[in-house]
This record gives C-alpha cells, structure tokens and sequence, in this order.
C-alpha cells in the first residue's frame, strides 16, 4: 500500500492522464485542429505534454522504490515491471484491433513482434497496434536502461550533469546527421518518440529525484533551510530552460525538439513544487479528485481511445449542434473511462501480484 507522504504521485499521474486524454479529442469526429480557434487549438495540443509528465513522474518513482526496497536484482525488476505492464497492454492490442478497423491493416508478423517485445517504436515510422503504443513501449525501453544509469547517477549534481549531456549528445546527432532524429518526410517526427530523445525527460525525474532525496528517503523536516537548498537546486533547471528557448533556428524540426524539452523542464519543476507544497494543495477538493483518477492512470491510457470513439458515435449529444457538447464529451467519457479502469486496475493488480509470486519462487530456488 502507497504511503500516505506519497499520496502527491497519484495527483500528478491524474494530471498526465488528463492532459493526454484532452489531447486526443480533436482526432474525433468534427473536432480537428482545422476548426478551432487558436486558444482552442493550443489547449488541446497542450495536452500531447501529458506523456512527458508520465515518464517524470515514472522515472521519479522509480528511484524512489530502487532506493527504498535496495534493488539488487535486475531480473527481479524487469519481472516487476513487465508484469505491471506487458498483460494490459497485450489485452489492449487485441481490444484496440478488434474495434478499431484501421488497426487490422496493420496487423502482419512484424508488426506484432514489434510490439509484443515493445520495439514497434525502434524502427520508424511508428508501428503501433494500439493507440499510443509507442509512449508505452518507450516507458519499457526506459526500464530496460534504468538499473544501468542507476548505477553512476546516484546524486543530484550526476543528475545535471546527465540531462545536460543527454541534451548535447541529441543535438549534436541531430546537427551531424542532419536531423537524424526529426525526419518530418515521413509524415511524423522520426524518432521523436523514441527513448533516444525521450531519455532527456525521464532523466528529468532523476533531476527531481535528487533535489528532495533527504525529504523523501531521510525524512528531513521541511524547514527554511529546506527551502532555500530547493530553490537554489532548481536554478539550473531554469537556466537550461531558458537556453533552450534561446537556442537555434526557427524552423519546423527544431520546433518539435525546443517545445518538448522546454515544457519538460516547468513540468520537472511543477513536480517539484507540487512535491513542496503538497500538504497545502492536499486540503484542495480537486486534488483528491485527481489523485483518485492517478490510481488508475495506466488502465485510463489503454483505454481511454476507445472510450472517447464509443462516447463520440454513440451517445444522441454527440449528434447535435449544441456549442457546449465538447464539454459534457469531456465530462461523460472521462466518467466513462475512469469507472471501466477501475475494473481494469483489478486485473492490474491480479497480474502485479502474480509478478510478485514469480520474484519469490525465483528467489526461494536460489537458497
């Protein structure tokens, strides 16, 4: 069972899955980009950012159980993990090609290897069997290297180091090779998605990681003293925002590259402060709201696609001309996709249960 000092993860998964279900409204229907206005246009598209605080956060709680249960087994982690994982999105697959007509076009021997071994992002462009497939194969391409940068990033100046590096190291391919990573002739950014580029907001999480270790691990009162190494550790992070947001060119494969990482950074930050103030926002009506819908946050990703195109074709509202039918969508369909997660996060848990019982055998067979 979670901590209660913890409660603040479940929030701000609520707040990804939120920002990610918002996003993809206007791939329904007559809500497209084309017909909004601009401040519609930018509310909506806000939303894709939901994923890169899925993998903050992911990567932050991450280190937190490395640390707190003394992880010195990989095999015992990756079990861990592919059963918190694997089962759902393999039920989600054969659930997504089922309903979904233009998914069965793409279905063929290389494209379901590629996805059962999470590898349908590696080879461009995308080879997703379900919607959004390739965010989660990146979350277990980021598992796999985890153990080994939990290795040499183990304090808080490593992690600055590391995401100023991994920053370089992405640039500087992407110069060399000309735009190596964004290659937007294919009809969507290559590689974009990716752990090669992606591996700069999970090191996000390490950066978030390390600035509160002692209040976390060593539960260091939240004094003004506290506060002051807070603000002057989150200073870099403002720097380095503020340089990538000077840096470069203006033109369109540099555009996906600067927003992602920049907004990646205030959102490091926003974990940050949420993580700070969290007993004041705790007393927040809306923020236990959220942090109910965090709970189920990885079975709300898996299906929420389907929900939204359900809710979207079949209810009378959908139909009308009523201006604020978006609005009651957001709401029914939400309602609709946390209450059908519920169900899922049982079998969640059937399966990370099950993950567990295989850690011990394992480990009983070794004595």
């Amino acid at each position: 069972m979670q901590h209660k000092k913890y409660e603040y993860i479940d929030f701000i998964r609520g707040c990804a899955i939120i920002l990610v279900f918002i996003n993809h409204i206007p791939r329904l229907g007559d809500v497209t980009f084309e017909n909004l206005n601009f401040y519609q246009i930018k509310f909506f598209a806000f939303g894709t950012y939901g994923v890169q605080l899925f993998y903050i956060i992911s990567s932050f709680t991450l280190l937190i159980s490395f640390y707190k249960r003394n992880e010195n087994s990989y095999l015992n982690f990756y079990i861990r993990r592919f059963f918190r994982v694997a089962p759902i999105f393999y039920l989600g697959i054969i659930i997504h090609n089922l309903y979904f007509n233009e998914f069965l076009s793409e279905l063929n021997f290389k494209n379901i290897f590629l996805n059962i071994t999470f590898m349908n992002n590696i080879i461009p462009p995308s080879n997703d069997l379900i919607a959004g497939g390739s965010t989660i194969a990146t979350e277990m391409n980021f598992y796999f290297i985890l153990p080994f940068l939990f290795i040499y990033i183990r304090s808080y100046k490593k992690s600055i180091i590391a995401i100023v590096g991994a920053l370089i190291i992405i640039f500087f391919i992407n110069t060399l090779f000309e735009n190596f990573f964004i290659d937007l002739s294919i009809g969507e950014p290559n590689f974009y998605r990716t752990i090669f580029v992606q591996i700069f907001v999970f090191l996000l999480g390490f950066v978030v990681f390390f600035i509160n270790s002692k209040l976390i691990l060593k539960n260091k009162p939240m004094n003004t003293t506290y506060k002051k190494k807070f603000f002057i550790k989150i200073i870099p992070l403002f720097i380095l925002a503020f340089l990538i947001f000077i840096y470069g060119k203006q033109d369109i494969e540099f555009f996906y590259f600067r927003n992602m990482f920049f907004v990646s950074i205030f959102l490091s930050l926003f974990v940050n402060f949420i993580i700070i103030f969290e007993k004041m926002i705790n007393k927040i009506f809306i923020f236990l709201i959220i942090k109910k819908i965090g709970t189920v946050s990885f079975s709300m990703y898996v299906w929420h696609w389907i929900i939204q195109a359900f809710v979207w074709n079949n209810f009378f509202f959908m139909q009308s001309d009523y201006s604020g039918k978006i609005i009651i969508f957001i709401f029914v369909s939400l309602l609709f996709t946390y209450y059908i997660s519920l169900a899922s996060y049982q079998l969640e848990k059937f399966f990370i249960t099950a993950g567990s019982n295989l850690i011990s055998k394992l480990n009983k067979s070794k004595r």
